[in-house]
């Protein structure tokens, strides 16, 4: 996928969510990204987060680069991101979309 490839209106937020927490995401338990101290529901899951996919989708794209993995028993597998500065973060339409839980 080129680094020049559009991102989504997801990921835009997810982008500017990062930038105000000290450009960097972090994943919680279950594979949920958002910034480190978020306060979380009873269940653990963050009250603000993106997916692995939209997280994954802007490394891919190089807007986010991976900054600390963590050792699994399938191997490795990343647990931080911080913000590429040069990525553009303007989506199609030129609007983020809303900070939200995904809905699954």
């Amino acid at each position: 996928m080129s680094a020049k490839a559009e991102i989504s209106a997801p990921m835009a937020a997810a982008l500017a969510l990062a930038a105000e927490h000290d450009g960097k995401l972090v994943r919680y338990a279950g594979g949920y990204w958002s910034w480190r101290g978020c306060p979380c529901r009873h269940d653990g899951v963050p009250q603000d987060y993106f997916g692995t996919t939209t997280i994954n989708g802007l490394v891919a794209r190089g807007c986010l680069r991976w900054t600390k993995v963590r050792a699994g028993r399938g191997g490795e597998f990343p647990i931080e991101a911080e913000i590429v500065p040069s990525c553009s973060t303007s989506p199609p339409g030129g609007r983020p979309a809303p900070v939200h839980p995904v809905r699954s």
